[in-house]
């Protein structure tokens, strides 16, 4: 699925988000809570050009739900590489935060849906010399064994 760069207005991103959440057959609740909700239920159901319009707009990629699932965890479970590998202002990835803090299952998760692992941020760390750097060596070398095949 290819990401669209075409900037959709509020009132248009409203609309879809309404058949958005129709769709999945969740009730309109909350502004914060629909926004979450159209947000993990745009990228479950493929329109990446509504998720990045709601990214836009403010929505918070790391709200969770009840069940304690975040944004990203859906972005990973629905297979949705493109979003899972986008980059923050320092070209850091999912994976990167991942390495950072040492969570070896996230890590994996991330890995496991399409996420990058040869991909250097703007100061040429990887999410192995991160881990490393960090002291999460196992983790590292775990990275690092996916290194040859992305």
């Amino acid at each position: 699925m290819s990401l669209t760069k075409k900037k959709l207005s509020k009132a248009e991103v409203e609309k879809k988000v309404l058949r958005i959440l129709q769709m999945a057959r969740r009730e309109p609740r909350f502004q914060v809570q629909r926004e979450r909700d159209a947000l993990i239920d745009a990228i479950r159901y493929g329109h990446l050009d509504i998720a990045h319009s709601l990214l836009a707009q403010g929505v918070d990629p790391n709200s969770m739900e009840p069940q304690g699932r975040s944004v990203l965890w859906h972005a990973a479970h629905w297979g949705q590489s493109d979003f899972i590998n986008q980059r923050d202002t320092w070209g850091a990835t999912a994976l990167f935060d991942a390495a950072h803090e040492g969570r070896r299952q996230v890590a994996r998760l991330l890995v496991a849906a399409g996420a990058k692992v040869n991909i250097k941020q703007r100061d040429g760390a990887t999410p192995v010399s991160i881990a490393r750097d960090r002291g999460f060596t196992d983790l590292a070398d775990e990275i690092e064994e996916y290194t040859g095949s992305r």
